[in-house]
């Protein structure tokens, strides 16, 4: 599973700067308020939640758990954070995934049929004829 994985390397990390990690597995959004009950009964200090579909998907529902049991959280994208952790540390993933730049076919004139890079976009290029 990821999410364990991504624990592992989190704790290695953590463990490296002296810093205690509890790990707190929600398999599906229903596990989501026992998670946090047994959050609270541990005395967490702070949460970060790690990636996970579900967990980007459910982002809104994560936050209002997380305010409510006083939990600062940290998440993996700033969408996230957009809906309510209080940090998101991964990249704009509109702008990681979204439409190329718009250019003038102009810009390629003359230059064979290539594929360019931007950022962390692909453009595919194929001058007019």
């Amino acid at each position: 599973m990821a999410a364990r994985e991504n624990f592992a390397q989190v704790g290695e990390a953590a463990h490296a700067l002296g810093v205690e990690l509890s790990a707190f597995y929600a398999e599906v959004p229903a596990d989501y308020p026992a998670a946090f009950a047994a959050m609270r009964s541990a005395g967490a200090q702070a949460l970060a939640i790690l990636s996970a579909p579900d967990f980007f998907t459910n982002a809104s529902t994560l936050a209002a758990l997380a305010l409510e049991a006083e939990l600062p959280t940290a998440c993996e994208w700033r969408e996230m954070a957009e809906q309510g952790c209080l940090l998101g540390y991964g990249p704009n993933l509109a702008e990681l995934y979204g439409p190329p730049p718009i250019t003038s076919p102009a810009s390629f004139a003359g230059l064979p049929p290539a594929i360019c890079r931007s950022s962390n976009r692909h453009i595919t290029s194929s001058p007019s004829t």
